[in-house]
């Protein structure tokens, strides 16, 4: 990823809000902000409100280390037929 900085946010978006942006969410929260910049919406609460919607659903995901012995083992035979 590319090194962003205050002169790549849209104007109405303060420099401070890039260093509290979790920075796996830096990009594609810049986009955000933008594309609410462009359309006449608060870029502020774009981002923020990406953010949290990433969070959540980072959240609700489980890896496969996280399901028990019979959840692994039907996934496990339904990817090996």
């Amino acid at each position: 990823m590319w090194p962003l900085d205050s002169n790549d946010l849209p104007s109405a978006l303060g420099g401070g809000t890039l260093l509290r942006i979790p920075r796996r969410h830096r990009a594609d929260a810049l986009q955000e902000a933008w594309v609410a910049h462009l359309t006449g919406q608060d870029p502020s609460a774009a981002v923020w409100a990406y953010v949290k919607r990433t969070d959540r659903a980072e959240r609700k995901s489980q890896s496969f280390s996280q399901l028990d012995e019979d959840q692994q083992r039907r996934i496990f035979f339904e990817t090996a037929g």
